[in-house]
């Protein structure tokens, strides 16, 4: 074989060693693998990436426990897992890992916010259904701000106080139990299918995706609901204005109040909005306004008097 066929020969593999490399590097995490120059290891659960430039977070392993401290806001960030946040009897903040990559899952307190990373990216090495993250927080504790995001798993939030809360929810179930939001509950729902019951809320803004919503037991002064496919379900007060967009999804509400308290803006196509039953007269006046838009699906509004 003449030496130029073997440099070719040899050139040619280290080159698609190299876009072969590349490869495995996207799916690592994507390209911030190659941006950020970050750490790999080896170990049995197969090729992990994780970012060793940055101290963002505070690396943790399977158990982690800290103090309350001055903790006023929560900032979690989940890329796929069951995650579980809850109250009990406990005198610190607790966080309880089951079947997940170790070197993806950070955490830190940062001034007076916790912050709760797991994932960094999808990786066909490192993807695990099964994870779990369980966080326990003290009865007697409350946050000014919390956001919490879980982008494919489930998510069980209970017993949870807040002035502002944000839930971003893709493609699982969301379960959220006696939950206090003071000043804004915002739901930003994918695929998921949402179930809220004993809710107390300032504003519920509610972005509906292509999932189903339901409330149950809820008390809040106003309603923004933005739904495109989806159901929605709300059995409640509603002590305010509400705001309901619908597109091709269904909406049903049960409110306790006084009808005669309620106004309604109503502009509808092909949908069809009812009101005990009958078609509400637009633009009527009253203590609150229900502002409703629906193209082709249906609103329904009952009102009952409270007991």
């Amino acid at each position: 074989m003449k030496k130029s066929s073997v440099k070719y020969i040899v050139g040619g593999s280290l080159s698609a060693f190299g876009v072969l490399l590349i490869i495995i590097a996207c799916f690592l995490g994507g390209w911030k693998t190659l941006i950020n120059f970050g750490g790999i290891s080896i170990d049995w659960d197969g090729l992990h990436y994780f970012n060793s430039n940055k101290n963002e977070y505070t690396l943790t392993g399977e158990k982690g426990t800290m103090e309350k401290g001055d903790i006023k806001n929560l900032n979690i960030d989940v890329d796929y897992g069951k995650l579980i946040i809850k109250s009990d009897n406990v005198d610190e903040i607790k966080i309880d890992t089951k079947n997940i990559v170790t070197n993806r899952f950070k955490w830190e307190q940062s001034g007076d916010t916790l912050k709760i990373k797991y994932g960094g990216g999808f990786s066909f090495f490192t993807w695990k259904t099964n994870s779990e993250i369980t966080i326990t927080f003290p009865k007697d504790m409350t946050f000014d701000k919390a956001a919490i995001k879980n982008g494919a798993g489930e998510t069980f939030v209970n017993n949870f106080i807040a002035s502002d809360i944000k839930v971003e929810n893709g493609a699982g179930a969301l379960d959220l139990t006696d939950i206090s939001a003071k000043d804004k509950l915002h739901l930003e729902n994918g695929a998921g299918a949402v179930k809220m019951k004993n809710i107390d809320c300032g504003r519920l803004d509610l972005n509906g995706g292509v999932g189903e919503i339901t409330a149950e037991d809820a008390v809040c002064t106003e309603l923004k609901l933005d739904n495109g496919i989806g159901a929605f379900r709300y059995d409640g007060e509603i002590n305010g204005n509400a705001d309901i967009d619908n597109g091709i999804g269904e909406v049903r509400m049960t409110v306790y109040g006084k009808s005669s308290d309620y106004g309604f803006d109503v502009d509808s196509g092909i949908g069809q909005v009812r009101v005990n039953g009958n078609t509400p007269i637009s633009y009527t006046e009253g203590k609150y306004k229900f502002k409703i838009d629906t193209g082709v699906g249906e609103v329904k509004i009952d009102f009952k008097e409270k007991n």
